[in-house]
Formats: structure tokens, C-alpha cells, sequence
């Protein structure tokens, strides 16, 4: 929670330096909402979703190689 507000804060910074806010103009057209889906206690998220199976720091450190 700390993170986002962090974040939060600095999207308004930028708006008020006359920056772009974060994540601005990001192609969000791959992005699936699952919210009428109903999993079993044994079922794993990732296999609804599997372009989302590397997420997290790992996923983010890999991007960032050259």
C-alpha cells in the first residue's frame, strides 16, 4: 500500500511539473479482467491468465537486459 501511494505522489509531481504521470499513454489492450470468475481453492490464478506467468521483479529485471 505504501508503494502505491508513493507512486500515486509521484504521478501528481509530474502532472504539476507539466510531466506525463506515469504509465501514461500505455497500451493496455492485452489486459484481461477476470471479475465473474470463480476458482477452486486448488486452482492457480496464472493458468487463467498465462501472459501473466512472469510477473514481479524477475519479469521486471529481465525487461530491463539487454
Amino acid at each position: 500500500m505504501i508503494h502505491l501511494r508513493a507512486r500515486l505522489l509521484e504521478s501528481v509531481r509530474r502532472h504539476e511539473e507539466g510531466e506525463a504521470p506515469i504509465a501514461y499513454g500505455l497500451d493496455l489492450a492485452d489486459v484481461r479482467s477476470l471479475p465473474d470468475t470463480v476458482m477452486a481453492r486448488d486452482d492457480r490464478w496464472q493458468d487463467l491468465v498465462p501472459g501473466n506467468l512472469r510477473t514481479g521483479r524477475s519479469a521486471m529485471t529481465e525487461k530491463a537486459r539487454p
